[in-house]
């Protein structure tokens, strides 16, 4: 017999999820070896025991699947974050904090406490974000100071350890916050797992090169008023492309910039082709395909990152082909759906494999799917022309892409999201999932 919905405890849920970073503070004893088995023994505890030992807290359309998604998707990251830290067990604790802590704290002291909402999201208050940023800082300061940071991490001292806590609780309670069709547990993991080991990695720059501040910023600046009289962006558009071709450039020299005006130039194209037949449809971008910030940021999010934590990380060339591949996927996408509405005569859902009109969220073709993969090899070659990466970079960057498009596509048909602010967060996400793809194959086959 199954128990009935309004039995559901919502508190005790919190309490569930908040109870296993108990087994956090043993990280500090346990080998990588040790660590997995206790983490896999979660995830059998999530898809097994949980939900019949502990019904009263699973969601009423939890009750009817019987099983918890969001349950497993927690368990599954914190095998996931030990798997991949083997060495750096202080990272892993740090994200568990944020999985745990910060996650429960936002649930419990928001839901009961919070009035003001987000206002890029009216299920979130200012109060559980807030509680969430405080919380998870306290839990992974003190898992920092009890798991220790290992010899060949450098020199540890209590401000360090307040920095990775602190930056990395902001980080991951924001992206909490965000609506994006992907359960929050594997969107925090992520989110924090990256950070913090690219945090690990970064070393402050002994020199800022100045000169090629403002030489991005004089070519940003007139590139964006051309695009800008030429009405393919909006002034806030134009903001936020200045200060991301400024980084760009500084970071990856003109060959960076131009990949960049590359991407802009053929989304601007393609997004006008045959734009009285998308209006027809219902498909068009609004106000003539003319982007805005919120579009500038959507597709340039991840390309932004890049420039950004180049100026921090020795290892260029990793980096050349994370930033390659953000730029190519970016096409890839803008590409496949712009093209692919007039090209493409038969548009499924990759959730059911259903034939649906074209414009419907999520929605591929075959052809959408080919030009759009020719678009991104047209980035890649001329990034292997212009020496930002290797042949094989070239690969690693058209794999990622496909992959990551398709990915967009998936979550997208699964959550029916718009093209409007939630699309834009998809954009951001399936392009940083992209370059963070593209440079794990780099590491290893480069």
């Amino acid at each position: 017999m199954r128990i009935a919905a309004s039995e559901h405890n919502e508190n005790l849920r919190q309490l569930e999820h908040l109870a296993p970073i108990a087994f956090a503070f043993l990280l500090r004893f346990l080998t990588w070896e040790q660590a997995l088995v206790f983490a896999f023994v979660a995830v059998l505890y999530a898809a097994f025991v949980s939900p019949r030992l502990f019904r009263v807290t699973q969601r009423p359309e939890e009750q009817i699947k019987g099983y918890s998604a969001g349950k497993l998707a927690y368990a599954f990251s914190v095998f996931t974050l030990v798997l991949f830290f083997r060495e750096d067990k202080h990272l892993a604790a740090v994200a568990w904090a944020n999985l745990s802590v910060g996650d429960a704290a936002s649930n419990l002291i928001g839901r009961r406490f919070g009035r003001a909402r987000l206002p890029w999201n009216s299920n979130k208050t200012w109060l559980g974000t807030c509680s969430s940023v405080f919380f998870s800082s306290l839990a992974g300061f003190v898992l920092l100071l009890w798991t220790e940071f290992p010899p060949h991490s450098g020199n540890w001292n209590a401000r360090r350890g307040l920095l990775y806590s602190t930056t990395t609780a902001i980080v991951c309670s924001v992206v909490e916050t965000l609506q994006i069709p992907l359960d929050d547990n594997l969107t925090i993991c992520l989110a924090g797992g990256t950070f913090l080991r690219g945090l690990s990695l970064a070393r402050w720059p002994s020199n800022w090169a100045w000169d090629e501040w403002i030489t991005g910023l004089l070519v940003s600046a007139g590139t964006g008023l051309a695009a800008l009289s030429l009405k393919t962006l909006t002034l806030s558009g134009l903001v936020c492309g200045v200060v991301m071709g400024s980084v760009v450039y500084s970071s990856f020299g003109a060959q960076g910039f131009l990949l960049l005006a590359t991407f802009f130039v053929l989304g601007s194209l393609f997004s006008k082709i045959g734009y009285r037949r998308k209006q027809l449809e219902g498909t068009a971008q609004p106000d003539f395909g003319r982007r805005s910030a919120r579009h500038v940021l959507g597709k340039g999010f991840a390309p932004l990152v890049a420039g950004l934590a180049s100026i921090f990380f020795d290892s260029k060339q990793i980096m050349n082909v994370g930033f390659t591949a953000a730029v190519a996927t970016a096409l890839y996408d803008t590409t496949s759906t712009e093209l692919g509405q007039l090209l493409g005569r038969h548009t499924i859902l990759l959730t059911s494999l259903e034939h649906v009109p074209r414009g419907t969220p999520g929605a591929v073709s075959l052809a959408g799917s080919a030009v759009g993969f020719l678009a991104a090899a047209m980035i890649g070659f001329e990034a292997v022309l212009f020496k930002l990466i290797s042949p094989i970079g070239m690969v690693c960057i058209l794999l990622s892409a496909s992959f990551s498009v398709h990915l967009e596509s998936y979550l997208a048909a699964h959550g029916q999201s718009d093209n409007g602010r939630s699309g834009q967060l998809l954009n951001a996400f399936h392009t940083t999932v992209s370059m963070l793809l593209a440079m794990l194959f780099a590491k290893v086959y480069l």
